[in-house]
């Protein structure tokens, strides 16, 4: 699919994830979060929420664009991406997001709040650990063994327990935003 992230969207996800944890969370629950968020979406409605690409590290999925908006914010470089990200949430010791603002819930759909807040409910309560062991699936494991960049959404349904009409739906997709690239 095509990876171009969907920079408010995904910057609300966040803001909701947080605003339903007290307004701070650790990077790698809300991260873990996001990716259990984007496969019910995926199986369900046949889209990631933010576009956004995991890529295999050691603790599991995390999302690509989303991490480096963590990292802009805690630079000690001034960008215009860490600006913009500035002024809706905040880094603390290098792991922690705080949120500044309440999210934009018009610029999150209906199917993408449900998955978000179920995601939560059924995440934000496990450890570390068993984050890391949870997201460790079949997706996971194949990007890291073929040394692959990042995740595939069609591997992420999958995994998720997508419907076959879904998987065709969903790799149909793939093929013509390739075709178009």
């Amino acid at each position: 699919m095509n990876p171009k992230i969907n920079k408010d969207k995904a910057i609300n996800a966040l803001l909701f994830v947080a605003s339903k944890t007290g307004g701070e969370i650790d990077i790698h629950r809300l991260s873990k979060i996001l990716y259990f968020a984007d496969q019910k979406h995926l199986i369900r409605y046949g889209r990631p929420i933010t576009r956004d690409q995991y890529v295999p590290m050691d603790k599991g999925p995390v999302p690509s664009k989303v991490y480096d908006y963590f990292k802009a914010v805690r630079s000690n470089k001034e960008t215009p991406l860490k600006n913009y990200c500035a002024e809706y949430f905040d880094v603390e010791n290098w792991m922690h997001f705080i949120m500044k603002e309440q999210p934009n819930l018009e610029m999150l759909s209906e199917s993408e709040i449900e998955c978000l807040s179920e995601s939560i409910i059924e995440n934000k309560d496990l450890g570390h650990d068993e984050l890391i062991f949870k997201s460790h699936d079949a997706a996971y494991e194949q990007a890291r063994s073929h040394s692959h960049s990042r995740l595939s959404f069609l591997e992420m349904a999958k995994v998720a327990g997508a419907s076959e009409e879904m998987l065709n739906y969903i790799q149909l997709k793939q093929e013509n935003e390739r075709a178009e690239l």
